[in-house]
């Protein structure tokens, strides 16, 4: 489970997520599934170390997030 992020709805919009997974196709392969109250990430293959890139990407998402909410 390591190469998961569980997102929370409630909190992230599943554009920011693929808007994310874009930026970041160069340096991973990354899935994106739901669930009832989460969408669920998976880092699949990275050109870096597997945890530095899960850690990455969900720091990308947050701050996509805050951006995205000064915005409106």
């Amino acid at each position: 489970m390591k190469n998961k992020l569980f997102l929370n709805k409630e909190i992230y919009t599943e554009r920011n997520i693929k808007r994310a997974i874009k930026a970041y196709e160069e340096l991973a392969t990354i899935k994106i599934e739901q669930e009832e109250q989460y969408f669920i990430c998976e880092i699949i293959d990275s050109r870096y170390d597997l945890q530095r890139t899960v850690w990455e990407f969900e720091n990308y998402i947050i701050g996509l997030s805050n951006h995205m909410r000064r915005q409106v």
